[in-house]
């Protein structure tokens, strides 16, 4: 087990200890969940002060704590500035304990998808330490690297952000062996403003590689070159479909049911057959992406080959359900953006029988909304989508553009009725929104038995 003397802990965050030094054996920011000897972190957020659960800490067991202000209590601690800042600082210094490699994942698609899949190569050769679901900012990337101990053989680490630094941060703080960007596309630009500062952003992931580390780029995007000079100071291993890539698909062909994809991955000087269990057509880039990272640490494409075939849809990218009267349910629910809507738009359209689609808004797309929202039911047509069903205020736009066979919802309790009246063993139906929208709620109401 890692521990760490709480002195070290005060000088690595810039501080001074008051009480008694001794060693903690982790970190945790949850009162509710602490185990006995961690160190208590009190997070402030816009709906929360982690200091107003120190008692609760204490009492399950925390030995010690870091505040940004006294309190009264028994317990040793740390007061810092900024008890955010510190948690990563801590962090820092708990990955250096522990050498093993790590696979840092960035982008604006396919990320957690490609954590799941180098995790799930890695697990064919040794321990595996990977992010839980979706734990990627700021404060998710600590917590992944305090999970890190003695047993562990390699770490796969997702990480996300909505404004510029923020993946440096977590970079620098990670120290990758092996980082690659899935792709660029609009997302969160609320924060970012524009595609350029994406990605710029994404590059940041690259800051944080050691020098003796691999980039992983995507030769297919648009921004592949300046991802490549902004990582040049390490060696570069590129995927995509084209030939000038390292690591490449070849061969690509869907099984009948559309959810399965046989490929073969082509590498300078070897090559494999694949048959990945997942749909969609993008899942080819997310699998190269991941056989490059696992390329990058000498993997054997055997294991790729297992691991990739091991694999298993993720809850709410895309993952195919059975619903009501046997009709086939789409459910990409967990985020939205244009890219991979428009991904899922093509997997659907791939798909034997009637297709729909229920969208909810598209989140942080800044100024340009209206016109994503608007493109959404023009690339539906285009891919003979045979109705459209929107809830929200943005997509209604998608309703418009979409014209005859698209209906706008103001609840979802309509928009589920509305729904059971053209559902059959033939149908087929994507759901899919950002976060905030919870479309989750109409795959629940077309999966709920009577």
């Amino acid at each position: 087990m890692i521990s760490m003397l709480l002195s070290d802990a005060a000088k690595t965050v810039g501080s001074s200890l008051t009480g008694k030094d001794t060693f903690f054996s982790g970190c945790s920011t949850d009162s509710r969940t602490i185990e006995k000897g961690n160190l208590f972190i009190a997070l402030k957020g816009e709906y929360f002060d982690g200091h107003e659960y120190i008692s609760v800490a204490e009492k399950n067991g925390a030995s010690s704590l870091i505040l940004d202000h006294d309190v009264s209590n028994t317990k040793p601690f740390i007061k810092v500035k900024d008890t955010r800042e510190a948690m990563g600082l801590l962090a820092k210094s708990w990955r250096e304990k522990i050498t093993i490699p790590l696979v840092a994942i960035t982008g604006s698609n396919g990320k957690t998808t490609v954590k799941e899949m180098v995790a799930s190569i890695l697990s064919v050769v040794s321990k595996v330490h990977a992010t839980s679901g979706n734990l990627n900012n700021e404060i998710g990337v600590p917590k992944t690297l305090f999970g890190l101990n003695e047993e562990h053989n390699y770490a796969v680490v997702e990480m996300g952000a909505n404004h510029l630094g923020e993946i440096e941060w977590l970079s620098k703080i990670s120290s990758p062996n092996v980082a690659v960007i899935t792709q660029c596309a609009p997302a969160h630009l609320e924060g970012f403003k524009n595609i350029e500062s994406v990605a710029k952003a994404k590059a940041e992931i690259y800051s944080g590689l050691q020098s003796s580390g691999v980039a992983v780029i995507n030769a297919d995007d648009e921004y592949a070159d300046f991802w490549k000079n902004s990582s040049k100071r390490t060696k570069q291993l590129t995927f995509g479909k084209s030939k000038n890539s390292d690591i490449r698909a070849e061969n690509i062909k869907f099984s009948k049911d559309k959810l399965f994809i046989n490929f073969r991955i082509v590498t300078l000087d070897d090559s494999i057959e694949i048959k990945l269990p997942l749909p969609g057509q993008h899942n080819v880039m997310n699998a190269l992406a991941a056989a490059a990272c696992c390329l990058s640490l000498d993997i054997s494409m055997q294991a790729i080959k297992k691991g990739l075939e091991n694999m298993r849809p993720i809850k709410g990218r895309l993952e195919i359900r059975s619903g009501k009267k046997n009709v086939r349910i789409i459910d990409d629910t967990y985020n939205a953006n244009p890219t991979s809507l428009d991904a899922a738009i093509k997997t659907l359209s791939d798909m034997k029988g009637s297709r729909f689609i229920v969208l909810g808004d598209m989140g942080e797309l800044g100024q340009d909304a209206v016109r994503f929202h608007e493109d959404v039911g023009v690339i539906a047509k285009q891919n003979n989508i045979d109705g459209l069903f929107t809830i929200g205020d943005l997509s209604m736009n998608a309703t418009k553009s979409f014209g005859k066979g698209a209906f706008h919802f103001s609840n979802y309790d309509e928009l589920g009725e509305s729904l059971t009246r053209i559902l059959n063993k033939d149908t087929n139906i994507l759901v899919k929104g950002s976060r905030a929208m919870k479309m989750e709620k109409i795959v629940e109401m077309l999966t709920e038995k009577n």
